[in-house]
């Protein structure tokens, strides 16, 4: 080891139960004092969100094709029983619904990237505010 002063995880790993272990100096911002990474991945995070969003909406469209009661008080439940689906287009045609897809998606992605970011920076500034 180059000093006493690195810290030395060990982590479980998913690979036939072995372990890994890697050394990090105490410079290291992306571990909290007991060595647990509290960082997300940005890029992931926002991706795994869109990804949700739009298989989401894709089910809420098929529900809303196939079964329109049940899709009227799925909607409809989200905003505590008003009658918000009474708002929506009768129909909707495929560019209306590639458009909505593709925006959702997209500004989905940007707010769970900035999600992401801003619960980064609170890990790093505040570490031992919850324990």
């Amino acid at each position: 080891m180059a000093g006493q002063d690195n810290l030395q995880i060990v982590r479980g790993c998913s690979v036939r139960g072995t372990l890994m272990t890697r050394t990090l100096s105490p410079s290291d911002q992306t571990l909290t004092k007991e060595g647990v990474d509290s960082m997300l991945n940005k890029v992931a995070f926002a991706s795994a969100l869109a990804l949700l969003t739009g298989a989401f909406y894709l089910v809420l469209y098929v529900l809303a094709v196939l079964m329109p009661t049940v899709f009227r008080f799925i909607f409809n439940a989200q905003f505590l029983g008003a009658d918000v689906a009474s708002l929506l287009p009768r129909e909707l045609s495929f560019l209306t619904f590639d458009a909505t897809l593709v925006v959702l998606v997209i500004s989905t992605w940007v707010f769970g990237y900035l999600w992401a970011w801003l619960y980064n920076r609170f890990a790093q500034l505040l570490p031992d505010l919850w324990r």
